[in-house]
């Protein structure tokens, strides 16, 4: 089965606002996930999310990231541990569901075209995004260092940087309950890639599928002139 797992139970705590649920010409982000999963044949959707978007409308207990996601695919879900922070953990929350190999995308993320052949069901394949002109904003993604993911923060201004999506083998849900939490307290994604035997590198520029990501207001606009 074609599994895609949409992480969104990010907390936002750079952006001022929720990012979740900007709308970029009608559709939040995670929406737009969605819409790109189905595109690339997803047969089945998971979303993780987190506690703080649950409200009440005095009837039902309802989720500000679920508002009109039914119109587009009625998504599984699953909320985040609490006491668990980052994408790691994210993941962690649909051990035991059922899932084998799934393509990994997050909810704050832009995502158009298609997705690359990844015919070896035993290999992780993570995505990259070369920029070769020194820049700052750079700091704000992992950077990728030979075949290693190096997390933030770091002073890497300009290579390769981890960049949209994994997708992962099934063994890879025996690695989830041997993380630890990093110096920032989060359970990485960067530590699933570098822990796992046999990963490849996709490379953004050989594929047919563009990508950003939001991280701050400023972003906003950025964003607007892609979609």
């Amino acid at each position: 089965m074609n599994t895609f797992i949409i992480l969104a139970g990010g907390q936002s705590t750079r952006f001022d606002g929720d990012k979740l649920l900007e709308r970029f010409k009608g559709e939040t982000l995670p929406q737009k996930a969605v819409l790109f999963a189905l595109a690339n044949g997803a047969e089945r959707i998971c979303m993780t999310l987190s506690h703080k978007q649950i409200y009440t409308d005095g009837k039902q207990i309802k989720h500000r990231v679920l508002e009109d996601m039914n119109d587009i695919y009625p998504v599984e879900v699953a909320l985040q541990d609490p006491s668990r922070y980052g994408a790691g953990a994210a993941l962690a929350t649909w051990q035991g569901h059922g899932i084998e190999r799934a393509t990994v995308l997050f909810g704050d993320n832009l995502y158009k075209g298609v997705l690359p052949p990844m015919a070896d069901s035993t290999a992780l394949y993570y995505s990259t995004i070369t920029r070769d002109k020194p820049d700052a904003r750079n700091l704000q993604l992992a950077a990728v260092k030979d075949g290693i993911v190096i997390e933030k923060p770091h002073s890497i201004v300009s290579g390769d940087y981890f960049a949209g999506f994994i997708q992962m083998p099934s063994t890879i849900w025996k690695l989830l309950p041997t993380l630890r939490s990093s110096t920032r307290n989060e359970y990485e994604i960067t530590d699933i890639i570098n822990n796992s035997p046999n990963k490849k590198q996709v490379r953004l520029e050989d594929c047919d599928l563009l990508w950003e990501d939001i991280t701050y207001v400023s972003d906003i606009k950025r964003i607007n002139e892609i979609v």
